[in-house]
């Protein structure tokens, strides 16, 4: 399987907007792009630009999903997943398929408007991975 550079880390926590503001004013982050929340209604995602990482903050909205049985079992948040850029979405997945990954969605639109899928990896049942479709020229 070939996939490129870490492209961003998902971390789970209470409030983007404050986890924001203290990346930005105690570690000096910058923002990136606007919060947004997801069309289902299930999360609010944000990004903050740290040096030599994207952090995407997802603030879950609805009740009785997993990302907020997550934070209800870690009230301070924690981190959720890693993302890969992949240069095609569609060979990506059929290599993680191939390579005996469990896949755990089909290739969507993600929120910053690029192919995305999640898997997770047998053996490492903690570690979710989100590959994102990355053109590179």
């Amino acid at each position: 399987m070939t996939f490129g550079p870490l492209h961003h880390i998902g971390h789970i926590v209470p409030s983007v907007a404050e986890a924001r503001r203290i990346l930005v004013e105690q570690l000096g982050g910058e923002l990136f792009g606007e919060p947004v929340d997801l069309e289902d209604g299930v999360a609010r995602i944000g990004f903050v630009q740290m040096p030599g990482v994207l952090l995407e903050l997802i603030e879950p909205i609805a009740q009785g999903t997993d990302l907020t049985a997550f934070l209800e079992a870690h009230p301070g948040g924690g981190q959720h997943h890693v993302c890969y850029q992949v240069p095609d979405i569609e060979a990506g997945r059929a290599d993680c398929a191939a390579a005996g990954l469990e896949l755990l969605t089909p290739v969507m639109t993600g929120v910053l408007g690029l192919p995305i899928f999640f898997v997770r990896m047998p053996g490492l049942p903690g570690l979710l991975v989100e590959f994102i479709e990355v053109k590179t020229s």
